[in-house]
């Protein structure tokens, strides 16, 4: 399954998704929400806490900018499991998990 969620200075609880075999089309019409500000720490509490629950076999995909505080450090449990597509600044380089540039 795919969960997905956005958000900005925290989560937008509304915007979560789970895409499965039954409803996978329905992730071309997904909204995206948001309202500026960019704090990752909601969102990487999150990805530990269901890291926790979910085990080695749960990955983290953030995208963004890379212009924020980058507390990703806090969470060294993540380093295999959490990925960040990163667009505009070249950079960035987070400090737990991988970082991938988008063109």
């Amino acid at each position: 399954c795919l969960k997905v969620f956005t958000w900005a200075s925290g989560i937008f609880k509304e915007s979560f998704k789970t895409f499965n075999k039954e409803n996978k089309d329905s992730v071309y019409s997904y909204e995206f929400l948001g309202t500026g500000g960019t704090d990752v720490q909601e969102t990487l509490q999150y990805f530990a806490e269901d890291y926790e629950k979910n085990g080695s076999d749960t990955y983290y995909i953030v995208f963004s900018d890379g212009y924020l505080y980058d507390c990703s450090d806090k969470y060294p449990e993540l380093q295999d499991n959490l990925i960040w597509v990163i667009w505009d600044n070249p950079n960035f380089k987070a400090k737990t998990g991988i970082t991938c540039q988008y063109q």
